[in-house]
């Protein structure tokens, strides 16, 4: 990738109708001092309960606590709603491009 950005391929329907999945998005790595985040970003975080696994998900809100993060997709997202609030060392990039 181009500097330090990631690509990252979304799998699943959590976040339609914006990302289908097969498409990509482009991530700009966050480090932990870094952590500019504001509602309705969309960022990738280490999964909070599966190792190894990456999720996509839109920023609901932000708290000392951690990031509250929910898929578009209501229906057919696993998201806060289910593991609760996202530490702040799980958000590891920020979207900056998505693409078909």
């Amino acid at each position: 990738m181009i500097g330090k950005r990631k690509l990252c391929r979304v799998c699943g329907k959590s976040m339609e109708p914006l990302l289908q999945e097969g498409d990509y998005v482009i991530y700009k790595n966050l480090t932990p001092s870094e952590k500019s985040l504001k509602e309705g970003s969309i960022v990738v975080a280490e999964h909070p309960l599966e190792k190894n696994k990456l999720i996509i998900k839109r920023v609901l809100n932000i708290d000392s606590t951690g990031v509250f993060l929910i898929g578009d997709n209501k229906l057919s997202s696993t998201d806060s709603r289910h593991y609760g609030r996202v530490n702040f060392s799980k958000v590891i990039g920020l979207a900056e491009e998505l693409s078909k």
